[in-house]
């Protein structure tokens, strides 16, 4: 029994979405909002590092829609569309706060 635990080592088998480990785990979300990035970079080069690997070679990310940019576990529509909107509509106004603040030098 492990209780807890079962959440952080919670792995959904290959395919299926990680959220409620339905078998229609078909989409990838973005580790930062394609438009953010668009926003951010515009079409600009992106170098991305794998694994938390900072020491290895960069990939290069064609564009802010680049599979390098995805998480790896997939997840299904109705979860996508409906469980993590939310989540979604806090990470907007994190972002506009964020971009809000004067920037200072110190």
């Amino acid at each position: 029994m492990l209780g807890i635990w079962n959440f952080f080592v919670y792995a959904p088998k290959p395919g299926c979405c990680w959220i409620c480990g339905r078998a229609d785990g078909s989409t990838r979300e973005h580790k930062f909002k394609a438009s953010d990035l668009q926003r951010h970079f515009g079409r600009d080069e992106m170098h991305v590092f794998t694994d938390g690997d900072f020491r290895g070679p960069a990939r290069v990310a064609q564009g802010p829609k680049s599979d390098h940019l995805k998480f790896q576990s997939p997840i299904c529509e109705v979860c996508n569309s409906s469980l993590t909107q939310e989540s979604d509509r806090a990470y907007d106004a994190f972002i506009k706060a964020v971009e809000r603040r004067p920037t200072r030098c110190t």
